[in-house]
C-alpha cells in the first residue's frame, strides 16, 4: 500500500509541474493555475504523510546518499513541507482569479 501512495504523490508532482510549465508557454490559460494547485497539494500530502508515518525519507540520486529521519524531526520536516505547499497553493488561487481582485476582497477597499 504504501508503494502505491509513493506512486500516487510522484505522479501528482510529475502532473503539477508539466501542467504549470505547459501553461507558462500559454499566458491566458488555466493550466499555470491548475499545475501551480497540484504541486501545492502534492507538497501538502507529502507533508502529511511525514506527519502520519513519523517518517521522512530524503534521497540524493547524484551521490546515492540516503536521509532517514524518524519521530520528532520527521513530524517537523512535514510540518515544514505542508507550510510550502499552503503557500504555494494559496499563491496558485492568487494568481487564479488576479492579485487585485484578490486584495480587493480581501480588505476593505473600495475596488470597481
Amino acid at each position: 500500500m504504501r508503494r502505491y501512495w509513493t506512486i500516487l504523490l510522484v505522479a501528482l508532482l510529475i502532473c503539477g509541474g508539466l501542467l504549470f510549465a505547459l501553461g507558462l508557454q500559454q499566458p491566458e490559460s488555466p493550466l499555470t493555475t491548475i499545475g501551480l494547485g497540484l504541486l501545492g497539494v502534492g507538497i501538502i500530502l507529502l507533508g502529511l504523510d511525514s506527519i502520519i508515518t513519523r517518517e521522512a525519507i530524503f534521497q540524493h540520486e547524484e551521490s546515492y546518499i540516503t536521509e532517514t529521519y524518524a519521530g520528532f524531526s520527521a513530524v517537523v520536516w512535514g510540518v515544514c513541507f505542508v507550510l510550502v505547499g499552503l503557500g504555494i497553493v494559496s499563491s496558485a488561487i492568487i494568481y487564479g482569479i488576479g492579485k487585485d481582485e484578490a486584495v480587493c476582497r480581501g480588505g476593505s477597499l473600495q475596488c470597481c
